[in-house]
């Protein structure tokens, strides 16, 4: 068994309608990177689960979610954009260079 990584989102994610039952959550850049810093999120589908709170949705007639456990992804579309250095600092006082990436980086 592997261990659980949970990470709940930043509330100022936005999100759009794609059909009438399909919504895209776009993360903020601190979700994105917490994710990917993940070890065993999106290894494979039965590594990956989703779970919304109560109310995070609701029908047209006001009828919110209900649904508290949570759901195995059907599907997984791995990273595949390699991280680019966007800025550094060298700093002769304490001899010290500050990388700062795209995204989050192993090192």
């Amino acid at each position: 068994t592997l261990p659980a990584e949970v990470l709940v989102l930043d509330a100022s994610s936005s999100v759009t309608v794609v059909t009438l039952d399909t919504l895209r959550l776009s993360l903020v850049a601190q979700d994105l990177n917490s994710l990917k810093a993940m070890k065993y999120l999106g290894v494979a589908v039965n590594y990956t689960f989703v779970s919304l709170p109560l109310g995070f949705v609701s029908d047209y007639v006001g009828n919110p979610i209900n649904q508290t456990v949570p759901l195995e992804a059907s599907g997984i579309v791995p990273d595949v954009t390699s991280p680019s250095l966007v800025s550094f600092v060298l700093d002769f006082n304490t001899g010290t260079l500050l990388l700062t990436f795209s995204e989050t980086v192993n090192a």
